[in-house]
């Protein structure tokens, strides 16, 4: 890393209260019975959290709420945002 690029990490720590990191439901990102997320998407943004400092919140959403949510700035940062023909249908 640069100093350059630890600068902006300490930038978003300091004016970032949290991430939200989004998932449609899948094999990477889905709810135990207990209803917690759990999966790739769980861990990953676990990994996330202890690597920069900032709390990456993780959360299931269908495709029309991710790309509302990036457009409005309500999720951050996507797991996925391939366009399949299945997706453009919905």
């Amino acid at each position: 890393m640069t100093i350059d690029e630890i600068n902006a990490i300490e930038a978003l720590r300091v004016n970032t209260d949290f991430f939200v990191f989004g998932m449609m439901p899948g094999t990477e990102a889905f709810r135990s019975v207990d209803g917690d997320i759990k999966g790739f998407a769980a861990l990953f943004s676990e990994w996330l959290t202890e690597l920069f400092g900032i709390p990456f919140i993780h959360g299931l959403y269908t495709w029309n709420e991710l790309l509302e949510g990036l457009g409005t700035g309500g999720i951050d940062f996507p797991g996925e945002v391939t366009a399949t023909a299945e997706r453009r249908k919905n």
